[in-house]
């Protein structure tokens, strides 16, 4: 006979009928369970629903959030909480496709790059701006302190694919 013995998930679970995955992180968010549990539950959310290419660029932020300063050995900064908090935005608004191309390297400054796999374009991103350069067909497109929105972030991504 097989082992009835019902296990009990060491997280909380919660049932939600919206499809709504931002209804549904808000939810999570007003819970009153420790910020790690919600981070890693809204992880696990984008993970299962997206796809592989954001997967790995999840797990590569998490990795990043924890560098300390002087992760270099030459006295560079850890990256700043309002920089993950920007990217981390970016990632629950976009789509697996969006990430096909790009790498994210922490900067000195405290601050991310996001460089196109063909080093062609890249992307620095701040606490409250970010600005790119992108070379194709012989010209130099680029700018600087941009307001960082979401949207605008996203739009930018697109554009330089």
């Amino acid at each position: 006979m097989s082992d009835n013995t019902t296990h009990i998930a060491n997280e909380p679970m919660v049932a939600f009928a919206s499809p709504s995955y931002t209804e549904v992180m808000a939810t999570i968010y007003r819970m009153g369970i420790p910020a790690t549990v919600k981070e890693r539950v809204g992880q696990r959310l984008v993970t299962e629903s997206k796809g592989k290419n954001l997967t790995n660029i999840l797990n590569h932020v998490a990795h990043l959030s924890k560098l300390k300063d002087n992760w270099d050995g030459d006295g560079a900064s850890h990256i700043l909480s309002e920089v993950l908090d920007n990217i981390r935005s970016v990632l629950m608004f976009s789509n697996d496709s969006d990430w096909q191309n790009w790498s994210i390297s922490p900067d000195v400054n405290g601050t991310l790059i996001l460089q196109s796999d063909d080093a062609l374009c890249a992307i620095s991103l701040g606490s409250q701006e970010f600005s790119y350069l992108s070379r194709r067909g012989g010209k130099r497109i680029a700018d600087s302190h941009i307001k960082f929105t979401v949207n605008s972030f996203l739009n930018v991504m697109h554009s330089l694919q």
